[in-house]
């Protein structure tokens, strides 16, 4: 199965030449929004999506998620392939 890699290049050519960043840093809560940061943010999300979840894709595929009946009135819990949870938590951190 192919690793997945965003496609950087062509995200940052439609940040430095399509967006108007001036217009989007006049926005509320947008004031330090720049073409520099907004590189990091892709920058850092394309390793967390090449480096921990994609290699999970085969034991996704293989394992699948589960559906574990609790007793009666308890929520039922979903049970997903191992290293799921531990991706989840990078990508909340």
């Amino acid at each position: 199965m192919a690793e997945y890699q965003a496609p950087l290049e062509d995200m940052n050519f439609i940040l430095n030449e399509l967006v108007d960043f001036k217009a989007l840093s006049a926005l509320p809560g947008c004031e330090d929004m720049n073409a520099e940061l907004v590189s990091t943010i892709l920058d850092e999300a394309n390793k967390l999506a090449s480096n921990v979840v994609s290699p999970l894709n085969a034991t996704g595929d293989s394992s699948g998620v589960r559906i574990a009946k609790e007793d009666a009135g308890s929520e039922p819990e979903v049970i997903t392939p191992e290293g799921f949870k531990e991706a989840y938590r990078q990508y909340t951190d």
